[in-house]
């Protein structure tokens, strides 16, 4: 079972992109990768610190089709340096009262950590909203049943 935690978390400024595509955990992964990478080319290109780990946000998900942002935490004076109009955008993190997970193994295991949390959320009588991973390592470096995840979802 997921052990979780409810606390209140503070919003803070990040760069991102928004992605959709089909559920299929590859499908996924291939656009988080794309993400991720156009980020990073961003980030080069303008000077801007990440200062943080890498995250992505979940706007809707179900069986067929998965939208979600993924982002890096930057400072407030970067948020500013983003160009209007671009892919590529400044925002700010989901906050308020959360609750949350740490995740240990593969990502394609996330999906069981989530249904224990949901759970929890509705045995507590507690209503889930949108939800947000932070990646603590990478996979490129880590192996997968070590990769550590934070799961945040936010609580209405």
């Amino acid at each position: 079972m997921a052990e979780f935690e409810i606390v209140e978390k503070e919003s803070h400024p990040i760069l991102y992109v928004s992605r959709k595509t089909a559920s299929e955990a590859q499908d996924i992964s291939a656009e988080m990768a794309s993400g991720f990478h156009d980020l990073m080319v961003f980030v080069g290109q303008n000077q801007i610190d990440v200062v943080g780990p890498p995250l992505s946000i979940y706007s809707s998900f179900d069986e067929t089709e998965t939208e979600f942002d993924v982002a890096f935490p930057i400072s407030k004076e970067d948020a500013i340096k983003v160009p209007m109009g671009e892919d590529i955008k400044a925002g700010e993190t989901p906050g308020g009262k959360v609750m949350k997970s740490l995740h240990k193994g593969p990502y394609e295991n996330l999906a069981t950590t989530y249904q224990a949390l949901f759970a929890r959320a509705a045995a507590e009588g507690l209503h889930p909203g949108i939800s947000w991973e932070y990646y603590l390592n990478d996979p490129g470096q880590t192996q997968p049943e070590d990769l550590l995840t934070e799961i945040y979802i936010a609580l209405k």
